[in-house]
C-alpha cells in the first residue's frame, strides 16, 4: 500500500529554513499512525529542482524508485522548445 505525496510549496520568506522537510517528516508520522500504508512516495520532483531533491535525500530513508519524464508540446511551432530553468 502506497501513499503518494501531495504537491505543496513554501513561500519564499520561509524557503531554505527546513520548513519543507519538516512538513514532509510530520506528514510521515501522521500517515504512519494510520497503519494503512507501507510506503510514502514523493511523486515527481523535477531534475530542475535540486533544492527539493536535496530535501528528499535528506530524509534518510528516501531513495529514487524511478525516473519520470514530462513532455512539452508547443502549439506555436515557430518558438523553440526550451528546457525548464534550474530553480
Amino acid at each position: 500500500k502506497r501513499f503518494t505525496g501531495i504537491i505543496f510549496g513554501v513561500i519564499p520568506e520561509f524557503q531554505g529554513k527546513g520548513v519543507d522537510a519538516f512538513m514532509i517528516n510530520e506528514a510521515k508520522f501522521v500517515i504512519q499512525a494510520l497503519h494503512r500504508y507501507n510506503y510514502y512516495e514523493l511523486q515527481w520532483i523535477g531534475d530542475f529542482n535540486p533544492k527539493m531533491l536535496n530535501v528528499a535525500q535528506g530524509l534518510g530513508d528516501a531513495y529514487p524508485t524511478r525516473k519520470l519524464i514530462t513532455w512539452r508540446y508547443s502549439f506555436d511551432r515557430s518558438r523553440p522548445a526550451e528546457r525548464h530553468p534550474i530553480l
